[in-house]
């Protein structure tokens, strides 16, 4: 393509947000790296559309846009299982799709899983900050204005040549059907808590709570009993943390930073293993 082709946003969804791989390096100075949640299904999406792995493309929180394209282009649309049509005609996700000018895609409410992606072909051409065009909702840095899309925002996509229609084999899209398993490494304060009370911290399932962003994900399960005269308290948080209050069971776990979605709905989440470390 020579021309530059640009993505009209007719619905934004309730969170739909411009990222790429992220702006690492910068914690020092209080900002998270943000970038996909779901890096291995952002990175697919870009390589279905003969991107670079870093391209700038779309996360989609529950539900996705609608946008109209004004030229000829390819996109995928992975992670969480949403339906796609093109002109209200179904489309596959995991696959390229080729589009034309005027051709409008609906991206759907998830029937499993939570956030979709959304790579264009060229990758979407908004302004880097700090080396990066991933959004940081809080802070306001990145994508369009540091915020999420509205209706009847205008994205320009880099030039690029139609790449060759290819799918990811069916045996390598997540099953998203039931419960995950979550890896979990105990940390320098799993000494206050007792033996029960890491064991059922470890062995119940756990409901993910409507507090839950970008920021972390608030579980709800089985109580974590501490040892007497110890109580709970936060600590510096690198990608990952959990927290578990005396009077409540919560888990915080942090991924990348961002403000809450306007809507959550609570899942079935998961079951946590250990694989504990040294102390």
């Amino acid at each position: 393509m020579s021309d530059r082709v640009t993505l009209r946003i007719v619905e934004p969804g309730p969170q739909t947000t411009v990222q790429d791989l992220g702006r690492p390096g910068h914690l020092r100075s209080g900002i998270p790296p943000s970038g996909p949640v779901d890096r291995a299904a952002f990175i697919l999406a870009n390589r279905l559309v003969g991107n670079s792995d870093d391209a700038a493309g779309l996360e989609c929180a529950f539900t996705g846009p609608r946008f109209e394209v004004d030229g000829p282009t390819a996109i995928a649309v992975t992670g969480a299982d949403v339906p796609v049509t093109v002109n209200r005609q179904p489309a596959p996700g995991w696959t390229t799709i080729l589009l034309v000018g005027g051709d409008v895609v609906r991206i759907g409410l998830a029937r499993a899983g939570v956030r979709a992606y959304v790579a264009v072909a060229g990758g979407l051409d908004v302004p880097p900050v700090l080396g990066s065009r991933a959004t940081y909702l809080r802070g306001r840095l990145g994508g369009i204005g540091g915020r999420e899309l509205r209706a009847g925002d205008r994205l320009p996509v880099l030039p690029a040549a139609l790449p060759r229609p290819r799918a990811v084999r069916p045996e390598a899209v997540p099953d998203l059907a039931g419960e995950a398993t979550i890896r979990v490494v105990l940390g320098p304060q799993a000494d206050r808590f007792t033996a029960e009370g890491i064991a059922a911290f470890l062995a119940g399932p756990y409901e993910m709570l409507p507090q839950s962003d970008r920021m972390g994900a608030r579980l709800r399960g089985r109580g974590s009993r501490t040892r007497a005269g110890t109580t709970s308290s936060r600590t510096a948080r690198r990608l990952a943390a959990s927290r578990s209050p005396a009077t409540a069971s919560r888990s915080s776990c942090s991924s990348t930073g961002s403000r809450p979605a306007a809507t959550r709905r609570s899942r079935p989440c998961a079951r946590s293993t250990s694989d504990e470390s040294p102390r």
